[in-house]
């Protein structure tokens, strides 16, 4: 019966050893995720792309009314 506890308090201590290298690594890799993602917005231009990848008219991508006569 010993033998059972102190092979449950092994495997016990194990788990709770991944789960803490798991969390630093997703921690690790949310930091350079995050680090890439900003480094990438911060060179790219913002501009509005239509269906059919050219770029559109100012007018529509400002969100303007389409008619401006009214």
């Amino acid at each position: 019966m010993t033998s059972l506890k102190s092979n449950f308090i092994k495997l016990l201590i194990v788990l709770s050893m991944v789960v803490v290298l798991l969390v630093t690594l997703s921690l690790s890799l949310a930091s350079s995720f995050r680090e890439a993602t900003a480094q990438s917005s911060a060179h790219s231009q913002n501009i509005a792309i239509g269906f059919s990848g050219d770029p559109m008219p100012l007018s529509i991508r400002s969100g303007d009314a389409m008619n401006r006569n009214s």
